[in-house]
């Protein structure tokens, strides 16, 4: 298996790894922005390392995440992994939810989830990964990543039914 040029993968990948990255860090545009050139910048330098065998998502990812953490540790942050403390301005991932209401209504369900179940959504559904990708992300097997999957996504529906019903 040949590897693309580095232009291509970035170009496959950035726009996922922006998006994860903005969900990180709660919306903070310029903050994404700037860890996203400075994940590619660490994957160029690491190119000539790169297995094309290895899911170029799940090894970009990996270096995302990463960096993301060292991000944290340097500046002092303790990461909080809790989605519903998410702004509003980072509400592009639920761009077909209209009313600011409904918006905060999937944060908070989201936040109920345990960090796996909030994960997979979140590579799924909001980031547009393929089970096949978030597979290699987590070093599952496809048939276990997608039972997972449905299984976050009914707990989610579960909690957002939960919630709606009057008290």
């Amino acid at each position: 298996m040949s590897k693309p040029d580095f232009r291509q993968f970035y170009e496959r990948h950035v726009d996922k790894i922006h998006r994860f990255l903005l969900l990180r860090v709660g919306g903070n545009r310029p903050l994404a922005e700037d860890l996203t050139s400075e994940v590619f910048l660490k994957a160029l330098e690491a190119y000539d390392r790169y297995d094309p065998a290895i899911s170029g998502s799940a090894w970009i990812y990996t270096i995302a995440r990463n960096h993301l953490a060292n991000h944290w540790r340097t500046s002092g942050r303790i990461v909080d992994d809790d989605i519903s403390e998410l702004p509003i301005a980072a509400d592009d991932f639920l761009e077909g939810v209209t009313a600011e209401e409904d918006r905060r209504f999937i944060r908070e369900a989201l936040g109920e989830l345990n960090p796996e179940q909030r994960q997979l959504i979140e590579m799924k559904h909001l980031l547009g990964y393929a089970h096949k990708e978030i597979a290699a992300i987590t070093g599952k097997t496809v048939i276990a990543t997608k039972v997972a999957t449905h299984r976050a996504m009914k707990r989610f529906t579960e909690i957002c039914t939960s919630r709606s019903k009057p008290a």
